[in-house]
């Protein structure tokens, strides 16, 4: 996944102008992802369908966080 800026069109004078409105999130159609980290300084889970990180406090990643990732592939 990767970001670039967002333009919505205002029309003014009767011309349309471009206009930056921030980030948006893009993929490839089609692609979901099992588990998505927000991260900071510490990282928290926003989508999780592996039960694993979903609902729990903010934490850093670390080597056990891979393991426990690997094991269920």
């Amino acid at each position: 996944m990767r970001t670039k800026k967002d333009y919505v069109l205002n029309q003014k004078d009767g011309k349309y102008i471009p206009e930056k409105v921030g980030l948006k999130s893009v993929q490839r159609d089609g692609l979901e992802f099992t588990l998505v980290f927000d991260i900071k300084h510490f990282a928290v889970s926003s989508k999780d369908r592996t039960g694993l990180f979903m609902g729990k406090p903010e934490f850093q990643i670390s080597e056990l966080t891979g393991k426990l990732i690997f094991r269920l592939v």
